[in-house]
């Protein structure tokens, strides 16, 4: 059985043109010539964000499968997904969403009810630098906690893990698919959004609160 991210910036940087030397003729036309991306700061960032999409994705759809996979028997309620940095240098990732679960005509196990629903709460904390113009974060603590319903359901959504090995095995791969590809990425400014560029081209897209 497929689980969904419980087990769980595509603007490229354009420099300016090489204004050519020699004859008048030659040299460009400086009203052709776009200006430089501002520098970034850390006032461009502080605040509390949005996720709005992770590789064109929502995060709705990218927390059933960062593949994009179309996976018809889960479906997400996404309460928050907020970002904060802080003017002391911290950020904090704030995750609650409530993943439904339908199989009602192909059970992962007979024994087991065909639906049900996890209530998964995260916080991933953690200190950033600028170094213009990448954003680079350090990961420090998580607190992870996730309930299901019925009681006894998480296991047909984990592949029969407890509750405590769910939520480590939640925290690794959030790291793996958000924290560690974006633990350095490009930040291009747009108005009240902010696209980061990470890894592999990997791309997120906030919106400032």
């Amino acid at each position: 059985m497929k689980r969904p991210v419980i087990s769980t910036l595509l603007i490229g940087i354009v420099l300016l043109g090489i204004v050519g030397c020699g004859n008048d003729d030659e040299k460009l036309d400086k009203s052709t010539v776009e200006p430089a991306a501002p520098e970034l700061t850390k006032e461009d960032i502080l605040g509390t964000w949005e996720v709005v999409s992770i590789n064109d994705l929502t995060p709705e759809a990218f927390l059933v499968s960062p593949e994009g996979e179309d996976l018809e028997e889960i479906s997400i309620t996404l309460r928050t997904f907020l970002i904060v940095f802080s003017d002391d240098d911290s950020w904090k990732i704030n995750l609650d969403y409530e993943s439904t679960f339908d199989f009602p005509d192909n059970p992962p196990d007979p024994d087991l009810p065909p639906d049900g629903k996890l209530n998964i709460i995260g916080e991933w904390t953690g200190n950033y630098i600028i170094k213009d113009p990448k954003l680079i974060l350090t990961p420090t603590v998580a607190d992870i906690t996730i309930e299901s319903e019925p009681e006894d359901y998480i296991q047909v959504a984990t592949d029969f893990l407890t509750k405590e090995e769910a939520e480590a095995d939640f925290d690794e791969e959030f790291r793996d698919v958000i924290l560690k590809p974006f633990k350095q990425s490009n930040v291009i400014l747009q108005s009240d959004k902010r696209l980061l560029l990470g890894q592999a081209g990997i791309k997120m897209v906030l919106k400032l609160q």
